[in-house]
């Protein structure tokens, strides 16, 4: 389902906004790399979003994983105990 999620509705949405993928965000601060973790993404599509310029320290509001802080793409990779995720992100 989160495959599907990413594939069909993320990957589309990002596709549309205008400007570097490194700056594009969703209404809330969210960049395709925090979607991609959220979504429990492969290593290779993680990397991939970090060699297109997403920088893995940038925070957004992502209510799933903490509603009272902004969070990054590894905060939230370790909040999920995703090994491979967290390996990659720290490359």
């Amino acid at each position: 389902v989160l495959n599907c999620f990413y594939e069909q509705i993320i990957v589309p949405f990002f596709a549309n906004l205008t400007g570097p993928k490194a700056e594009q965000v969703d209404a809330n601060g969210r960049t395709q790399l925090h979607w991609a973790v959220a979504c429990q993404q492969s290593p290779e599509v993680i990397s991939s979003l970090v060699q297109s310029g997403i920088d893995v320290n940038h925070e957004a509001d992502f209510e799933a994983y903490n509603e009272a802080e902004k969070i990054t793409a590894l905060t939230m990779a370790i909040f999920d105990v995703n090994l491979p995720l967290v390996e990659t992100l720290l490359d």
